[in-house]
């Protein structure tokens, strides 16, 4: 029998103070993932962080995304850049639906008994997104990567 739970409001989601700044936009965009990255971390020791990772949807960063191609910062990097910093976004993408989808596999029917089958998915999709985030962040903080 699955047992029902209140949905959480996701802490993970933050508004700008100004929704028209485009200012810190690409700052914004990979935040929200190590947010989840950590929250994913948090997951198997403090099962009250379960709303914020269950709560995620796509559409959080789909919103960041959409402002994010605005940011200044983000069209500062060269065109090679650019490209390689949109395929760390696509695998950010991915990794986190697939991590969300696999912890609310889990939750399915209500808060396991165990968080033994939790663990290893929390483990392996952080540090998957703490991988693709490093270098994502690296693009954006090194001047060389930079349009001339």
């Amino acid at each position: 029998m699955a047992m029902e739970h209140e949905p959480i409001e996701p802490r993970m989601r933050r508004r700008p103070e100004d929704p028209e700044s485009s200012n810190g936009s690409t700052r914004d965009y990979l935040n929200a993932f190590f947010e989840l990255a950590m929250r994913l971390e948090q997951l198997p020791q403090m099962p009250e962080v379960a709303g914020d990772v269950l709560g995620w949807r796509s559409a959080d960063a789909t919103e960041l995304r959409e402002r994010l191609l605005s940011d200044a910062m983000y069209h500062e990097l060269s065109e090679y850049s650019r490209e390689r910093f949109d395929v760390c976004l696509a695998e950010l993408d991915l990794i986190a639906l697939a991590s969300v989808a696999a912890v609310r596999r889990q939750f399915r029917d209500g808060p396991p008994r165990s968080f033994d089958g939790v663990t290893p998915v929390c483990h392996r999709a952080s540090h998957k997104m703490r991988v693709v985030l490093s270098r994502a962040t690296r693009l954006v903080k090194e001047p060389g990567r930079r349009r001339a």
